[in-house]
């Protein structure tokens, strides 16, 4: 069987090493930027990894996609076991050539991991972003209560599997492949029990914008959780609806890039 080329979202096959689409932040830098275009750094919702924003980057020289630990070419390293250690682990990969001026965009689980790579970074004496992206994301202190609404971490196999097509943007053909199922199930359920694990610490609030997206068919995060997110800046926090589920299909995913760079806030001037 053919294995696709690139899928929608969420959960996605397994590619050769050194061929994610991916940045490792241990060994590659970030590319180069221009006055106009800062870097967006992009991490992925539970299931999928580096190789979910290859169209993005291929469009945009400036989006970056680290590679993390559980997936892609990294799919043999153990990933922390709690989104804390997660960012504080990523942090410390992105430290030595974190670009002057980027901006964080966190897909579902993505989102709690950007907010709480914000504060690693800034605990480093490090630039903080010039804004937050979300997109299908539960506030970081509501993330655990979706994981266990959902009640996957207590389903069997079949059931578990059940719940990750409802919620979209799994490949057909993985989700008819025992073998593939057999092997992205366990980094699956890594992420959902690191997204149940506990409350995330308390810690100051971000200083930039946030931007929220959240689908209007999302059974994921509610239009009321989406507002959540003001919590966690001291600047400004806007909602924007879309249409779609919680993971959105390839080409409304495709879309959303431009958006996100026409929201970007104006830099000070120099």
């Amino acid at each position: 069987m053919r294995r696709a080329g690139t899928p929608r979202g969420g959960v996605q096959p397994r590619r050769r090493r050194g061929y994610d689409g991916g940045h490792d932040p241990k060994t590659v830098p970030p590319p180069a930027m221009t006055d106009r275009l800062p870097a967006l750094i992009c991490l992925p919702p539970a299931g999928a990894g580096a190789s979910n924003f290859r169209p993005w980057m291929r469009r945009d020289a400036a989006v970056m996609a680290p590679a993390l630990p559980g997936r892609d070419a990294r799919l043999r390293e153990e990933a922390p076991a709690t989104m804390t250690a997660r960012a504080a682990c990523l942090a410390a990969e992105l430290a030595p050539a974190l670009p002057p001026r980027y901006g964080l965009f966190g897909y579902s689980m993505g989102g709690t991991l950007a907010c709480l790579l914000a504060r690693e970074l800034a605990a480093r004496g490090l630039p903080g972003p010039e804004v937050v992206f979300v997109l299908g994301a539960l506030p970081p202190d509501r993330l655990a209560d979706g994981t266990r609404r959902l009640d996957l971490l207590e389903r069997d196999s079949a059931g578990f599997w059940k719940e990750i097509a409802r919620m979209g943007g799994t490949p057909a053909e993985l989700l008819q492949d025992a073998g593939l199922r057999a092997l992205f199930e366990p980094v699956l359920r890594a992420d959902f029990a690191a997204c149940a694990a506990g409350r995330i610490p308390p810690g100051p609030p971000l200083d930039c914008p946030v931007e929220v997206f959240a689908a209007r068919g999302d059974h994921v995060v509610s239009r009321d959780e989406a507002q959540g997110w003001a919590r966690f800046t001291r600047a400004t926090m806007r909602l924007h609806p879309l249409e779609g589920g919680h993971m959105l299909d390839r080409p409304q995913l495709d879309a959303l890039l431009p958006r996100l760079r026409g929201l970007w806030p104006v830099a000070p001037a120099a």
